[in-house]
């Protein structure tokens, strides 16, 4: 292999590192770092809600659980590092690469409303509604 052929090789590698580059996301916005709690779903089982909690190592999402009860009867539970993509619009929480890691897409960053409660939207992308969230 040529020198020029390395280089490019070098390159397309440092391209494709970039590319996939994902930090904790305590790093790019320490707005998230906390508890998140969307509003009461209704499901045909009764009220339902999401919840994350932002918190190093030990980060957690719950889909559809009962409601003010982490970590318990979810319809999608897991938890590990929180990591933000590069383009800083999903949320990757969760361990591993498989049924354990969920991709979790961001329409709107955490912001204080008006009255001073912080919100951030998860994004539906069409197959659901909007999921506004909540700090507690």
């Amino acid at each position: 292999m040529t020198k020029f052929q390395l280089i490019i090789l070098f390159v397309l590698l440092v391209i494709a590192m970039s590319a996939c580059k994902r930090e904790y996301i305590g790093d790019h916005d320490s707005n998230y770092i906390g508890e998140w709690h969307s509003d009461t779903i209704s499901t045909s089982t009764g009220g339902k809600e999401v919840y994350i909690i932002i918190d190093g190592e030990n980060s957690e999402y719950g889909f559809l659980c009962d409601l003010n009860c982490t970590s318990c009867e979810c319809a999608g539970l897991t938890s590990g590092k929180a990591l933000i993509n590069h383009k800083h619009n999903i949320l990757i929480i969760g361990s591993g690469n498989g049924e354990k890691r969920y991709h979790v897409k961001i329409k709107t960053p955490p912001y204080m409303d008006n009255s001073g409660q912080w919100i951030f939207v998860l994004d539906g992308s069409g197959k659901t509604v909007d999921i506004p969230m909540y700090k507690r």
